[in-house]
């Protein structure tokens, strides 16, 4: 074909696509460095670029190369083992979402009501318990045209209970459907909820 041009783009990690001149990952990072929180990134594909960028910042973080995970759930996990000792409390955000707010020191999942649900992992919450009841994954058509939506900032105090429902759900075999880190996030808030009873 003549007349046609091609651009060849790097490829970035999505924490690296710049946004007002910085890296994403810059404002990922930035509400969690005042708060002394140390911060581990996982990274696979193109990670050294992460990796690269992370050694220039003055930041507490680290990053670890997870491998070829298959789920969100083997990523956290993953990354959580590397770790000689778990913290005491563990703050997940999500690589594409931004918190300016200070998140409670509480169990906490935030979460948002939405449109365009297939975008959205969903969830049904019992509030009379408050807990969820049920979860549906991304991409999946759902019925409602408006739903609750993980956005994607989950906080866990007891770190040892999370990761043991995690690597449980991620060694049984997935008849939901659900990402094992969602299923372990469903498991873990019920447990919380009985033993602070």
């Amino acid at each position: 074909v003549t007349g046609v041009q091609t651009c060849a783009l790097p490829i970035l990690p999505p924490c690296l696509i710049p946004l007002g001149g910085y890296p994403t990952l810059k404002y990922i990072v930035s509400p969690y460095l005042s708060e002394n929180f140390h911060i581990l990134i996982p990274i696979y594909e193109e990670g050294e670029k992460v990796t690269r960028y992370v050694g220039h910042q003055n930041w507490p973080a680290k990053t670890v190369d997870v491998g070829d995970v298959k789920s969100l759930g083997e990523t956290i996990y993953s990354s959580l083992k590397t770790l000689d000792e778990l913290p005491e409390d563990l703050l997940i955000n999500f690589g594409d979402t931004f918190i300016e707010d200070q998140i409670p020191m509480s169990n906490v999942v935030l979460y948002s009501k939405e449109q365009d649900l297939r975008r959205w992992t969903t969830f049904s919450l019992d509030k009379s318990k408050n807990h969820i009841v049920s979860i549906e994954d991304k991409g999946i058509e759902k019925d409602e045209d408006q739903a609750d939506v993980f956005v994607g900032v989950f906080r866990i105090l007891n770190v040892e209970l999370f990761l043991s429902s995690l690597g449980q759900t991620i060694f049984q075999e997935n008849q939901k459907n659900v990402d094992p880190f969602y299923q372990a996030v469903q498991t873990y808030f019920r447990s919380e909820e009985h033993t602070s009873e």
